[in-house]
């Protein structure tokens, strides 16, 4: 995912919504919680939030560069 494609998703959009935007699924940390990682800087995490299959949170997640 890139963070052009994270500003397109609005809250109700159903997980096939979110996965035909960003292209790719993600990985599922909880039930309704899914995570991408970002395709061009790889320094930060999109953490999604679904709730009756209607995304209800997004945040995006700063991973920090390990030397």
């Amino acid at each position: 995912m890139s963070e052009e494609e994270y500003n397109q998703l609005e809250n109700g959009m159903s997980y096939m919504e979110v996965v035909k935007i960003v292209k790719g699924r993600g990985d599922q940390l909880t039930e309704n919680t899914f995570v991408w990682k970002d395709e061009i800087l790889l320094t930060q995490s999109y953490l999604i939030t679904f709730e009756d299959n209607g995304l209800v949170s997004k945040q995006i997640y700063n991973q920090k560069k390990q030397y």
